[in-house]
Formats: structure tokens, sequence, C-alpha cells
């Protein structure tokens, strides 16, 4: 058995650790405050309107005005968001992703419009993968901003405990309402090739986003107590809350919820929200305890958490979902909990997997769509750390009942596009990722292995990052051969199956001097590099590198030191 050490012998975890919470800065001549990421380079003030006090890397602010009619389980929303173009690229249109319950007849539309001295409207279109595409009346330059605002209404759908997503994300029951990816999501820009799109999917939930900073204002009846991420503040019927550098926020509210307060991790205020029937002594302290062991644990082995309140409140179905400093919690867990240790309590062992779902899916990005296993597999893990840190028993029964039990199948690079539901994901791909992390900490070792995790937690915190970047950072803490454990992992003919998950070019490229037809470009082949990766890369298709090299369609394997010749689009 691999053992987790707490005291004395594991350095990463025990006597005087650096400080690893992502910097915060007073900008140059007071201010707002700036935030940094340590080995990222601090964020300087900008000349765009508005960049000064935005959360690390966040290029985008959301407001909200929502309008919650508890009684009609719907709300209204006012939606505006700044976003700051960086460049060097002009942009022409502007694109979100519609979450599901913004892709059914439960979500009305009722306007968009570009916000400037006067505003103005613009014309839009709706994909059936679930985008918005935005057309701009005028391409918005580098270094510029643009502002637009979006209103619409959504109305909740009734939800029952052993619902799963993407079910009950805008549901209520008798007795809370909640709402998450309940509002279009801007897509990640890559420059020099354009918004990042992909085929429609409904396996899993696409959380492809960068990071933002969000303002949420709530007007609820004056018995409704709303609950959500980052500080609250209320002026009569108005709950606020403002959260910097996050993927998403989400909330939840009840006229029935009890609040219970604790502060005993340092740095963070925990808030628990649940209901009456929930107000059992013992229940409510298993969950406290689960939270302030997980969150000191994840702070030691991974890095400090970068907010100053962590807000969990009982939803209305099975799963546990994070949002920013929010984690919506299983429902079902608070109905079915016991108390016994000698069976599985979803009330304790989804809270390490919430909030490992925060670090590795949320404060860490990846492409959930393309490259599910990065986040899914350290969040499924995570869970089994705590248990191997705080509970002998459950540690021997995790890979058994919460792995083994399901017989995951099918490679660790399998995309969204290679399974038939979000089931066949987390049964397979986030399983197979999990016993990935535990044979590669097996052959790295746990000094090695631990100080990867804390690498790419600082090095990836409020970015995307791909396969390459884990590759690279696993590197820099072990120079052994992982052909072995790859190979037994990962498929040899990768992403394959979707050629079409590539950026669309919706972006406007800088002028500049317009390339040879002819193929000119020689790329070399670094590391864990794949195909489908130079693809995105170069905004070109797989079937391009694949033609023109003249690699196997069926398996177009690409190694280490290999030149590809690299069309231009």
């Amino acid at each position: 058995m691999l053992g987790l050490v707490l005291l004395g012998a594991c350095s990463i975890i025990s006597g005087e650790e650096e400080d690893l919470r992502p910097v915060i800065l007073p900008p140059p001549g007071g201010g707002d405050l700036l935030i940094s990421t340590p080995g990222l380079g601090n964020t300087q003030p900008g000349t765009a309107t508005g960049v000064i006090g935005r959360g690390a890397g966040a290029l985008a602010v959301y407001d909200f005005d929502v309008a919650l009619d508890y009684q009609g389980q719907q709300i209204t929303v006012d939606q505006t968001i700044e976003i700051v173009n960086p460049g060097p690229d002009f942009w022409d249109k502007v694109v979100f992703y519609m979450p599901w319950p913004l892709q059914t007849d439960r979500f009305a539309l009722s306007r968009v419009r570009i916000v400037q001295q006067e505003t103005i409207a613009t014309t839009i279109e709706t994909t059936e993968g679930g985008f918005l595409i935005v057309n701009l009346p005028a391409p918005i330059s580098p270094n510029s901003s643009v502002t637009l605002n979006i209103r619409y209404g959504l109305d909740a759908e009734f939800t029952i405990p052993i619902a799963r997503r993407p079910f009950g994300d805008a549901g209520y029951s008798e007795d809370i309402i909640q709402f998450t990816d309940w509002y279009p999501r801007l897509v990640p820009y890559v420059p020099g090739t354009g918004w990042y799109q992909w085929e429609p999917t409904l396996v899993g939930q696409p959380m492809h986003t960068d990071v933002a900073d969000y303002n949420l204002r709530i007007e609820a009846p004056p018995d409704i107590i709303v609950a959500s991420g980052g500080p609250l503040s209320r002026v009569n019927n108005t709950w606020e809350y403002q959260v910097k550098a996050a993927r998403s926020i989400g909330f939840s509210a009840s006229p029935d919820y009890i609040e219970v307060k604790d502060d005993t991790v340092p740095g963070v205020n925990i808030i628990l929200y649940h209901l009456p029937q929930s107000d059992n002594s013992e229940q409510i302290e298993a969950v406290l305890t689960a939270t302030r062991q997980a969150l000191t644990l994840f702070n030691r082995i991974y890095g400090k958490y970068p907010y100053q309140t962590l807000v969990i409140a009982e939803n209305i179905y099975t799963p546990t979902v994070a949002n920013a400093g929010f984690l919506l919690h299983t429902g079902r867990g608070f109905d079915e909990f016991t108390g016994r240790s000698d069976t599985l309590q979803l009330l304790t062992v989804l809270l390490p997997y919430g909030l490992g779902q925060m670090y590795w899916q949320h404060f860490v990005g990846s492409n959930p769509v393309v490259e599910p296993w990065i986040g899914g597999g350290l969040t499924l893990y995570s869970e089994y750390l705590y248990q191997e840190a705080y509970d002998e028993v459950r540690e021997r029964d995790f890979w058994e009942a919460r792995v083994y039990y399901w017989n995951p199948r099918g490679n660790l690079n399998d995309t969204a596009y290679d399974v038939d539901n979000t089931e066949e994901l987390l049964r397979n791909v986030y399983r197979n990722g999990a016993l990935f992390m535990h044979e590669l900490r097996g052959q790295m070792g746990d000094d090695a292995f631990f100080a990867f995790l804390q690498d790419y937690y600082r090095t990836g915190a409020f970015r995307n990052t791909n396969r390459s970047d884990v590759f690279e950072l696993i590197g820099r803490h072990y120079s052994g051969n992982l052909s072995e454990l790859v190979d037994k992992y990962f498929a040899a003919a990768e992403f394959v199956t979707v050629p079409t998950a590539i950026p669309t070019l919706t972006g406007v490229p800088t002028p500049g001097p317009s390339p040879s037809p002819t193929p000119q470009r020689i790329h070399v082949v670094q590391g864990q590099e794949t195909v489908s990766e130079l693809a995105w890369r170069y905004g070109i298709t797989v079937r391009d590198i694949i033609e023109f090299n003249g690699l196997d369609p069926e398996a177009p394997i690409i190694f280490q030191g290999m030149e590809l010749v690299i069309p231009y689009p």
C-alpha cells in the first residue's frame, strides 16, 4: 500500500510548508487588487477598459441581475459581460456555449445587445451544438473591449433525489431551487485560430472556458435564503456575491435553509446550508469534519485554497457539483445518511470528491471534451487520497467499491465522443484516470509525485492545460521511463475518433504577410504531443496532417523528434 505520510517523513505535507496560495498583489499606486500565480508571472494593469482589478488571467467580467420567482420556479436574467481582446487578432464575433438547460424549451432568449455610448442591437446565430454566436458590427481591435447584454428567462424542472446531471442543473424540489450551468458562457479564444467550438455532445458537462470575474445579484422573495460562493452582502431582498478568477458561478435558494458556520481552517470560512430535516447533529458534524479534513489535506498536498470562503449547500439530486467557492452537495446523501462506518455514505464520500473537482476542474482547467481524464482522474483520485489520510476502512474499500466494482474499460484518452453517456464517462475514463494516477505515484515515489501535483496546481491555476503540460511537469520531477505505463492506459491511435473537435476559425487575424501556398512549416514533435493537439494548435484538421505526412489514417502515430509538415489553413 502506498502510504500518505502526514507527519514528519514527507516534506510536502509536514513541517513549515511554503505558502502555495495564489498571491494577491496591490497594483502600482494602490486601487483594486490584482492576483498572480507563482510561476506564471504577475498580472499587470493593462490599457483596455476594466483590466485593472481583474482576477488572474481574467479577460471577462460577468454581471448578473437575477429576479428569482421561487413560487413560479423560474428566473429572469439580465446578463452583462465585458470582454477584453488581448490581441493579436481582431474579433468580428464573440461565441458563447449554451449549457444543456439553455438548449431546452425551458429557456427563452429575449435580446442580445452591444453596450457602448449607445446600446445597439446585433445579429446572432445559434448552432445545433449549443453555441450562441454574436456577430459584431465592427471588429474589436487588440487591447480594446466589448460589452454585451443578454436577457433571458429560464424555468427550473422538477427534480428527484436519484436524478443525475444534466437533469436538475436548473431544477427544483419541494424545498430547494438550484442553478448550476445556467447561463451563456464564453468559450476560450485561441490566438491566430479563433473561438474554440466542439461538436455536439451531451456526455459530461463541457465546462471549457477561461477564468473570469463574477458579480451576481439575486432579488428574491423576503423569506428566501440564497446560497452561492464568494463574499456575501445583502440589502433588503437582494443577495450579492462576488468571485474573482473563477470558471463558473452557481446558486441555490430555499425558505428553509439553516446556516452553520465554521472557521477552524485557517484563512477559510466554511458555511453550510442545510434543510431542517437534515438538522441532525451527527449528520452536520460529519459534513463539517469531512470538509475541514479535505480542505486541510488539499491545502498541504496540492496548494492553498484561493478563496476566503467555502460555501456548501444541500441540493436536490445525487451528485455534488463544484462552482467557484461553492459546493452544491448531494441531497440524496443527506437523505440516506445513516452514520454507519461500514457502509458507503454519499454525504461524506462526495465532499472530498467535490473539493477535488474544484481544484482540478475549476482552479486548474483542461478540455473536458477532448481530454476528460485529466480533471476527472485527479478529481476521483482526490477522494482516494482523502480516504487514505483519514479513513483506513474506506481506503481499503475505495478501489473495490468505487473503481473495480464498475469494471472500467476503454482507453484513458477516450474523449466525450468515444462513450455513449455521462455514466460511461464516469465509470471508465474517471476511474481509469484514478488508476493511472495511483500507478504513476507508485512508479515516481511519493515525494516526486506530490511535488508534481503541487507544480501542476501552481503553474496551472487559472489556466487551461492539456496532456502535454501534464507530462512536461511529470518530466520535471521524474526521469524514469513511463512507456510501459503509458502503453497500458493510452490508445496508440490518439483522438482519431474526433477529427472535428477542433477550433472553428471565427477570429480575424492581424494582417500580415500572406503565407506561401506551398507548405513550408516543419514541426518537430515534442514529448507526448498528438496529431489532434497539433491540428488544434495550427488551426488545421487532423486529416491535413495525415495526408501531408503520409500517416496511417487508422492509426496516425507520431513520436518525439519526428518532423511533420504543417500545411497552412
